[in-house]
């Protein structure tokens, strides 16, 4: 094994390497290379992140930045054939003609790949999933999730745990599990700004409206130096661009929410969006939260969550969110965006207790208010600025802030009243918790093209976190308080190196200072890929990450486990540290993929939170010489170290009516808390197998889908009896005896989940569809974790299980005005049906075709008409002329046209107007009254 030293060496020699082959020759190399820079945009206007500008014959590969620009570095002078391709869109195929010394300017237009049945009979179906050609990294398209099975909500997390690598059995939580990690081990950013907590519903649901999200990117492992912070992986969200030329909105409703969304031109020059959705009390809803309500009632006895502690009562809760977008572009070198994000869960359990008689004596009567109170939510904004300086070198500044709470009050007044001596007996227990989490961060950006072999991004980067947390733990028999300020300053540097066409090398490093450390944290990172040819290649990458925000899990066997935010302080909570290396290969054509990865992590300084464990636990009052009367939670922190490993496999089909992918995943994931245990034992989140398989079939209009998965049990530590102890005011209470940490695991865990999508309208500019999901269609009973109470010094198990057989419906739909696209016919397609998608087209007889455009050039015979698809050339039929006669140059016209045996003939050429009872309706069916946005 190749020691940290020795790596982090090496990692410097290959960056100084790449940086000196770069820089002697700069000037005169400079003169001489050839370029090829743009935006890439879709058929509104609107720039597209995350677009894969490729020239396939020369290896040579880009992404577009979140302003829709790409570069391609490298061109040899001559022609060329760019191909560009982003989920959602079809491919486009250019051929451009470099000039030596040329940086030449070329911009990209997409089109949405439509569903169509009447013209296309085969065709590469929307992905879901790009896997990309670097280590561990998968793309997913937001417009795509809503075909998968779902709980009604198109969900994006949900969908990122159906991907390798990424657990997909924790129904009670949208947190992502990659790879041996857990869910605060990741960076989630949103349009730059960080987000602490994705659980929306108790978890059911992330904090993400897909409505409002462009594209999602996840790096699995070994990322990039400009990511810091985290030791697991990153999930890099994009916020969705607002219609460039249209004002669209639509919306949706599902059986527990509803949504909607508007966007559009901001003037000339930018964009909004803004997108908002809410929950509502509902049948449905009730079954989610009674499975998954954590919240347990303070028992009678001074114990939580006790058999006696157990009401009935209709819970209220629901949550929103809202996503607000704008982007402005004063010049062509320049773009301003700004993002806003809230989000917010409310949950109300409490009620009024009277019972005519309490336990076994039937002459007492008890009475009383439990109070069972809880909120959570996020609130982000950034607003960037976006600088191309010249060609090669481009800027980014972002200013974001961030903040996480969460509030819980359940208190219990209760009294006892003997009717015989009419004397009463008062019980006041329960717990307050608060955990408040502030980020303000600074970032800059920067990206520079050396030379012919070189792409470096350098920047900085500072952050503050102020983080407060306070529970009172049964009426003051033990108080935890924690709060802080962390300051990190952090730089990096790294250079895409590419010594011959085959191979890319990617030395970096990230140096970091923590204030509350007082120390410098160097993070060298390295990664490699290597293309045997143009469907085989080879991938490494290692790298060290360092973490100084933790989000600990508070134990609580009896009520539920509950979670906190702290910063590492060095003392009780140090800073975690991971070590990355990973190693695999893949196969990928137009229509296969063959993907696998080895990976390891080697983790240091994680913590632990736990309140009562034998010999470890809090100590009651005396046994600790510096207690002051309570439990003493000082002593609750453990430290540990732990490993992940494992190996990922997937299998993917892309083309096709019929896609899919299947994964597994076998991995361990073990930890040592020397207090806790004396030796090793699997995380409370390891599962050894992991198999998970996906499918999509489209048919017509129909849209079915399925994924059934299947998971080792998680591991749990079982108690093996109860003590009973007294508190500082009399009372009695008992506490749990534990034995092996985590030496049990639960069953198995595997479901079934179907849905069906409808398109049951798909006009010009707007759509509609409705579809139904079926979750854990065969009902198996998968457990989520096991509760103990103790009664009478008697422990009970009670299994908390996830959902059963559980069917969801929803509706959604877009309304706006057509596109000069709306349905192209074969005039388009016949052409543009190239090597790049490989689309048949089935031309019927007779069948019309239309669409919107502007007259570039009329004769008495033919017409050419323009769209944003380009410039094309019609016959004009018999008494095509239905309407006003004259039809000058740069008039904008409704076209209908079928493909004849003379080329594509129009048979009617109408103004578009404002009213639809104004178009001539001769020879055609009767246009819609119901939708005047038609025309």
């Amino acid at each position: 094994m190749v020691s940290r030293e020795r790596f982090f060496l090496i990692t410097l020699i290959l960056f100084s390497v790449a940086w000196f082959q770069a820089c002697p020759g700069l000037a005169q190399e400079s003169a001489s290379v050839q370029e090829i820079s743009g935006i890439v945009k879709d058929a509104t206007g609107g720039v597209l992140p995350g677009v894969q500008v490729t020239i396939p014959d020369l290896k040579l590969s880009a992404d577009t930045d979140n302003s829709g620009r790409y570069n391609l570095k490298n061109v040899p002078p001559g022609k060329v054939i760019l191909q560009a391709s982003l989920p959602g869109f079809s491919v486009k195929q250019i051929e451009a003609v470099v000039q030596p010394g040329q940086n030449l300017k070329l911009d990209i237009v997409l089109e949405v790949q439509a569903r169509s049945d009447t013209v296309t009979v085969e065709y590469t179906a929307p992905k879901l999933m790009t896997a990309s050609d670097s280590i561990g990294v998968v793309t997913l398209s937001p417009a795509q999730v809503v075909a998968l099975p779902s709980l009604g909500e198109k969900d994006i997390f949900r969908s990122l745990q159906l991907m390798p690598g990424i657990s997909a059995t924790n129904e009670s939580s949208s947190g992502l599990y990659v790879r041996g990690g857990t869910p605060d081990q990741n960076l989630v950013l949103f349009d730059g700004f960080t987000v602490y907590k994705v659980d929306h519903f108790f978890g059911i649901f992330s904090a993400f409206n897909a409505n409002a999200v462009e594209s999602t990117t996840i790096l699995k492992g070994g990322f990039d130096s400009k990511y810091g912070g985290r030791i697991s992986s990153v999930v890099d969200l994009t916020g969705k661009t607002g219609n460039k030329k249209e004002i669209e909105f639509g919306g949706g409703a599902s059986l527990l929410s509803y949504n909607g969304y508007i966007d559009g031109p901001l003037g000339k020059k930018g964009t909004f969006m803004i997108a908002g959705r809410r929950s509502y009390q509902s049948p449905f809803s009730k079954k989610i939260r009674d499975k998954y309500n954590t919240s347990a009632t303070p028992g009678p006895g001074g114990g939580q969550g006790g058999p006696m502690g157990m009401f009935s009562s209709e819970p209220l809760s629901w949550f929103y969110d809202l996503n607000g977008r704008a982007t402005y572009s004063p010049g062509a070198k320049d773009t301003l965006t700004l993002s806003l994000y809230y989000g917010k869960d409310n949950f109300d359990n409490s009620r009024t207790i009277q019972m005519p008689s309490f336990g076994a004596n039937q002459n007492r009567n008890l009475n009383g208010d439990i109070k069972d109170l809880s909120n959570w939510g996020n609130a982000g904004s950034s607003l960037s600025w976006r600088r191309t300086w010249t060609p090669t070198f481009s800027s980014q500044l972002t200013a974001a802030f961030s903040r996480y709470f969460k509030n819980t009050d359940t208190s219990t007044k209760m009294t006892v009243t003997d009717p015989s001596t009419g004397e009463d007996k008062s019980f006041d227990n329960g717990s307050t918790e608060t955990n408040h989490l502030s980020d303000i961060t600074f970032r800059l950006a920067n990206s520079l093209i050396l030379g012919r072999r070189n792409y470096v991004e350098f920047g900085t980067e500072a952050t503050r976190n102020k983080v407060d947390y306070y529970y009172n733990f049964n009426q003051d028999i033990g108080q935890l308080h924690r709060t802080g300020e962390g300051r990190q300053q952090a730089v990096y540097v790294q250079d895409r190196f590419q010594p011959f066409a085959k191979l890319e090398i990617t030395p970096g490093i990230r140096a970091a200072r923590y204030n509350v450390a007082k120390e410098i944290f160097l993070e060298p990172r390295l990664s490699l890929i290597f293309h045997v040819n143009d469907k085989f290649r080879f991938k490494a990458a290692g790298g060290q990450y360092h973490q100084f925000i933790n989000d600990l899990t508070r134990e609580d066997p009896m009520g539920g486990d509950q979670d906190f935010w702290t910063l590492a302080d060095g003392i009780s909570v140090p800073v975690s540290r991971a070590y990355h290396y990973i190693g695999g290969a893949s196969y990928e054509n137009a229509n296969y993929l063959f993907d696998v990865e080895a990976y390891r992590k080697d983790l240091s300084g994680l913590t632990q939170f736990a309140m009562f464990r034998p010999g470890v636990g809090p100590p009651m009052p005396g046994q600790n010489p510096g207690s002051t009367g309570g439990l003493d939670f000082s002593r609750s922190f453990f430290n540990g170290s732990g490993r992940a490993q494992g190996v990922d496999f997937l299998a993917q089909k892309k083309f096709g009516a019929d896609t899919g992918w299947i994964s597994y995943t076998f991995g361990r994931v073990r930890e040592y808390f020397p207090d806790i245990s004396s030796s090793s034992y699997p995380a409370s989140h390891d599962s050894t197998h992991e198999l998970k398989i996906v499918n999509s079939y489209q048919f017509k209009r129909f849209t079915f889908s399925g994924n059934w998965l299947y998971a080792t049990g998680k591991p749990v530590t079982e108690p093996t009896g109860s003590d009973e102890m007294t508190g500082p005011n009399g009372r009695t209470f008992y506490r749990p005896t534990y034995g092996a940490k985590n030496g049990s695991r639960l069953p198995d865990y595997h479901r079934l989940d179907l849905s069906a999508t409808w398109d049951f309208y798909r006009g010009e500019g707007n759509w509609a569809q409705t579809g139904v999901s079926v979750f854990n269609v065969y009902n198996h009973t998968n457990i989520w974790r096991r509760q103990y109470q103790v009664a009478d010094g008697e422990m009970i198990q009670t299994d908390i299980k996830y959902l059963g057989l559980t069917v969801s419906a929803y509706v959604n739909f877009n309304l706006g005005k057509p596109s000069e696209t709306g349905n192209l016919g074969p005039a388009w397609i016949k052409a543009e049906s190239n090597q790049a998608d490989k689309t048949k087209v089935s031309v019927k007889p007779g069948k019309e075709y239309d669409f919107y455009g502007t007259i570039v050039s009329i004769s008495p015979d033919r017409v050419a008409v323009r769209t944003s698809m380009g410039t094309k050339d019609f016959v004009l039929g018999h008494k095509a002329f239905l309407g006003e006669p004259n039809y000058e140059q740069g008039a904008f016209v409704h076209v209908y046209y079928r493909d004849q045996t003379e080329g594509n003939v129009i048979t009617r050429l109408v103004r578009r107007v404002k009213d639809a009872k104004e178009v001539p309706t001769r020879n055609v069916e009767p246009l819609n009254p119901l939708l005047p946005w038609r025309f």
